[in-house]
């Protein structure tokens, strides 16, 4: 979603203060147009990306848990979420259970130069339903 294909959105050897900078700047303050979903599901896959990547031991060590994130070997990117009947936007059946990184993976299959989804806004909306779930869910 933001590696070396990702156009405008490439994050690639950005230090954590300058992905921060790019989301405050670069995405969180821009509308986006009529048209292309909801405006926080940029946000909500983030915080969803961000959950795996300090909660996962193999990837930051146990830093998450000084934050009350509960660290494992695999962390919340190995639990499962059901996404009910937004199936289309992961290329799924309704009500498939995938893994947490099953589904951001999914995301990225459908996402071109950091435009998640293209834009689309009806995929953008059922995703976003499943991305507020994890994410609300509070399991982390």
């Amino acid at each position: 979603m933001y590696g070396v294909d990702a156009g405008d959105h490439d994050l690639t050897g950005m230090t954590n203060a300058e992905v921060a900078g790019f989301y405050r700047q670069s995405l969180f303050k821009v509308k986006k147009a009529k048209g292309t979903g909801p405006t926080k599901f940029d946000a909500q896959v983030m915080a969803t990306a961000f959950a795996v990547y300090v909660t996962n031991a193999g990837l930051a060590g146990t830093t998450g848990s000084q934050y009350g994130f509960i660290v494992s070997e695999y962390g919340v990117g190995a639990a499962t979420f059901n996404v009910g009947d937004s199936g289309l936007a992961f290329d799924v059946a309704n009500y498939t259970e995938m893994t947490v990184m099953d589904i951001l993976h999914a995301t990225n299959d459908q996402t071109v130069e950091g435009a998640l989804y293209s834009m689309d806004a009806f995929l953008r909306g059922l995703a976003n339903e499943v991305y507020s779930g994890i994410n609300e869910g509070g399991d982390i």
